[in-house]
């Protein structure tokens, strides 16, 4: 299955990337760091799996 996201970049302090995250739900969700966004990316793929 395929997914788009939205990827808005507000800011990049100490080394780390913070924004928001749009999915195709438009469901929105803000990270803190690269982590963050991987993890929210993660979760968003997994519940549209099972």
């Amino acid at each position: 299955m395929e997914q788009t996201f939205t990827l808005t970049i507000t800011a990049a302090e100490h080394g780390e990337w913070q924004g928001r995250l749009k999915s195709h739900d438009n469901s929105e969700t803000s990270f803190q760091s690269l982590l963050e966004l991987i993890q929210q990316i993660n979760q968003k793929l997994e519940r549209n799996v099972t």
